[in-house]
């Protein structure tokens, strides 16, 4: 699945954080920047998928989503990140 928008894009420096925990561009209190990296567990840790981002500055964002009819084997990739036990 691909998600596509036409915005201003994303730079570089932000796109290379955007699946670290706690990471976000808002404001202090409000958001915890959990989102994008507990969407990276769930596709790539528990279905061993592929979750990544194709952006340009001033031509919009891709997001990419794919995920196995059929799991060969569990992703050994990881950022230390835990889910809460009742997403796992």
């Amino acid at each position: 699945m691909i998600i596509a928008d036409n915005g201003p894009g994303i730079s570089e420096d932000i796109k290379n954080k955007l699946f670290d925990p706690f990471f976000t561009t808002k404001p202090v209190g409000q958001g915890p920047g959990l989102g994008l990296s507990i969407s990276y567990q769930i596709v790539v840790q528990k279905h061993s998928g592929v979750l990544r981002c194709e952006s340009e500055v001033g031509k919009g964002t891709e997001f990419w989503i794919e995920i196995p009819l059929h799991q060969v084997g569990k992703s050994v990739k990881s950022n230390g990140f835990q889910l809460p036990t009742d997403l796992q």
